[in-house]
């Protein structure tokens, strides 16, 4: 199976206007993080959320308890640790001195004994939270394993998860107007730019 992992790069200084800069003394900030949708973590709470109808269909019955199979899971983050370590192997190699900073995913669920609600069962919930967890400590192995820095976007989230009164990611609708259901919204997005900002100001 496909494994992808969205890397954010920005480049602060490549060259200078009079020659190239040689890589080896490139600075440049990478921010990764990824891993969500190959491991099922979003598809499998987005179809579990589908209306009734939607949600018994074959196609999707069969996908949700696809992305719930444990061993299949386990397969998915190894790819997920092999992927991030091919790519800061690819980044250090252009830019030994680069800084990468490994970033977890925002809080999307309510903590556990607070319920989601429909239309996401509390089954899903379960798995999603352990889920969340595990990308998270996976995140954190592959900075320390890659000398990286680990910014932990899922903990400065956590009073601000989808169903809170003052969200960082958008709960479950079916239009797309507005932006994805689980994924960031506008202030989520600005939280995960400043925690980066201030890692990166840190030293």
């Amino acid at each position: 199976m496909r494994q992808k992992v969205t890397v954010i790069m920005e480049t602060l200084l490549m060259e200078t206007e009079e020659e190239p800069m040689p890589s080896s003394r490139l600075r440049v900030p990478g921010a990764l993080t990824g891993g969500g949708n190959d491991v099922g973590y979003l598809p499998r709470l987005t179809l579990a959320s589908l209306p009734g109808p939607l949600r018994i269909l074959p196609k999707v019955r069969a996908q949700i308890a696809g992305f719930g199979d444990p061993d299949a899971t386990d397969e998915r983050f190894a790819g997920v640790r092999c992927n991030l370590q091919a790519i800061v192997h690819g980044v250090r190699d252009r830019a030994p001195a680069a800084r990468v900073l490994f970033v977890d995913y925002l809080t999307i669920l309510p903590p556990a004994g607070e319920d989601a609600g429909p239309p996401l069962p509390a089954g899903i919930a379960d798995w999603g939270r352990a889920i969340a967890a595990r990308l998270a400590a996976t995140a954190r192995a592959a900075a320390d394993a890659a000398d990286g820095e680990y910014v932990a976007a899922s903990v400065a989230s956590a009073d601000h998860h989808a169903w809170s009164a003052t969200p960082w990611t958008r709960r479950f609708h079916l239009s797309l107007r507005g932006g994805a259901p689980y994924h960031p919204n506008a202030a989520g997005m600005a939280a995960v730019a400043a925690l980066v900002l201030a890692t990166l100001e840190s030293s």
